[in-house]
C-alpha cells in the first residue's frame, strides 16, 4: 500500500513538472498577458475621468492545447462585495472575443468595461488569466496600467451663479384621491335617491273598515282600478295592494292569520278548505305568486295585464263569496248571524 501511494505521489509530480517545463520551453511572448486600456472609440488612452466608461483589453497567447480562463464579473455588478475590480477600477462587462491566429500563433483577448472613481491617478491590474490544459493550470498576469484622473469639474470661467431654487412638485395624489371620493360619494348619493323615489309605496285606500270582507274588497278593487299606473314603482305598489286585498278577505273571511303565512303556506293550508273551492283557491295563488314575482323579481306588467289581475281577483273572491255556508238561525230563534265579522261559523270541523 504504501509503495502504491508512491508511485501515485511521483506520477502526480512529474505530469505538473511537466508541464512547467513545457511552459518554461515556450518562447517569452507566448506567457506574457498584456493589458491596454483604450476609450469608446478603440483608442489607447493614459488618462480618463471620473466616472467614464472606459475598455479594458487584455490579451494572451496560450501555449498549444492550453485554454485561458479570463475573469467573469458577477451577473449584478452593482453590488459592491461581489464586483471584479482590476485594482482601483471596477469591471462592468465582459465581451469575449474570438481567438485570433496569426504565423501559427494563438492570441485569445476579452473586452472589458470598466470605470475609475479614483481621484488623481489609478492603478489597473494586474489581472490575471488562469491556462488550462488537461487537469493542470498555470496563471499568467497581465502587468498592471498607471492612468491619470481627472475630474469633471469644468473650468471656474465657466461656472454660474446659482439660480433660484426650483419649486418642489406638487402631490397630486391626495387632491385625486379626495376628488375620486367626492365623486363616489355624490354617485352613491344619487343612486340613493333614485332609488328612494323609485320604491314602492302603498296605494292609500279610503277607511272601509265597517264593511264586510266582500263588499270592502270589491271597493278596494273599485279603488285601485282608479290609481294611475305610469311608473314602476306605482306597477309595484299595485300589486302590493292587490296581494293585501286577497289576504285581508280570507283572513276576514276564514278567521285566521293570513299575512303570517307564505304564499306556499298559504296554499298549503288552503288545500282541503272546503269553504275555498279549488278553481278559487287556483286564481288565488296565482295571483299572489304573480304579485312576487313583481315585489321580488321586478317583473313590471302592462296597465292592461293589471286590469286583467284586478279581474281575475274580482271573480276568484265571488267564487269563495259564494261558497260560504248560509247563515244559520241564533239559538234564541232571533235573525240569523249575518256573514263577515258578525261572528264565527260552524261547519263539520268545528268553528274556525
Amino acid at each position: 500500500m504504501t509503495f502504491f501511494r508512491l508511485r501515485v505521489r511521483r506520477a502526480g509530480c512529474v505530469t505538473a513538472l511537466a508541464f512547467l517545463g513545457f511552459l518554461v520551453a515556450l518562447p517569452v511572448h507566448a506567457q506574457v498577458a498584456r493589458l491596454t486600456v483604450q476609450d469608446a472609440r478603440g483608442r489607447p488612452v493614459t488618462a480618463v475621468r471620473v466616472g467614464d466608461p472606459l475598455r479594458v483589453v487584455v490579451t494572451v497567447r496560450p501555449p498549444a492545447g492550453a485554454f485561458p480562463l479570463f475573469p467573469e464579473p458577477p451577473a449584478d455588478p452593482t453590488v459592491d462585495s461581489t464586483a471584479l475590480r482590476f485594482g482601483e477600477a471596477r469591471v462592468l462587462a465582459l465581451d469575449r472575443r474570438p481567438p485570433h491566429l496569426e504565423d501559427e500563433v494563438r492570441t485569445d483577448s476579452a473586452v472589458y468595461t470598466a470605470a475609475v472613481f479614483s481621484l488623481d491617478s489609478a492603478r489597473l491590474g494586474p489581472v490575471e488569466v488562469r491556462l488550462v490544459a488537461g487537469t493542470d493550470t498555470a496563471v499568467v498576469r497581465a502587468a498592471p496600467v498607471l492612468l491619470e484622473v481627472t475630474a469633471m469639474t469644468p473650468d471656474s470661467a465657466a461656472l454660474h451663479p446659482p439660480g433660484p431654487p426650483r419649486g418642489f412638485p406638487r402631490a397630486w395624489g391626495p387632491p385625486f384621491l379626495i376628488t375620486l371620493g367626492a365623486l363616489l360619494a355624490l354617485a352613491l348619493l344619487a343612486l340613493g335617491v333614485r332609488a328612494w323615489r323609485r320604491r314602492p309605496r302603498r296605494v292609500r285606500m279610503p277607511a272601509m273598515g265597517h264593511l264586510p270582507p266582500y263588499e270592502q274588497a270589491l271597493a278596494r278593487l273599485d279603488a285601485l282600478a282608479r290609481v294611475p299606473v305610469a311608473t314602476d314603482a306605482a306597477a309595484e305598489a299595485h300589486h302590493v295592494e292587490l296581494a293585501d286585498v286577497v289576504r285581508t278577505y280570507l283572513e276576514r273571511t276564514l278567521r285566521f292569520d293570513t299575512h303570517r303565512l307564505t304564499t306556499n303556506d298559504l296554499d298549503a293550508y288552503l288545500d282541503g278548505e272546503t269553504r275555498v273551492p279549488d278553481a278559487a283557491r287556483t286564481a288565488l295563488m296565482g295571483l299572489l305568486r304573480e304579485a312576487d314575482l313583481v315585489k321580488f323579481a321586478r317583473r313590471r306588467p302592462t296597465p292592461d295585464a293589471l286590469a286583467a289581475a284586478r279581474d281575475r281577483t274580482r271573480a276568484a273572491l265571488g267564487l269563495v263569496q259564494a261558497a260560504q255556508a248560509p247563515p244559520a238561525p241564533t239559538a234564541d230563534g232571533g235573525p240569523p248571524t249575518a256573514a263577515g265579522d258578525n261572528g264565527p261559523r260552524t261547519t263539520d270541523d268545528g268553528p274556525r
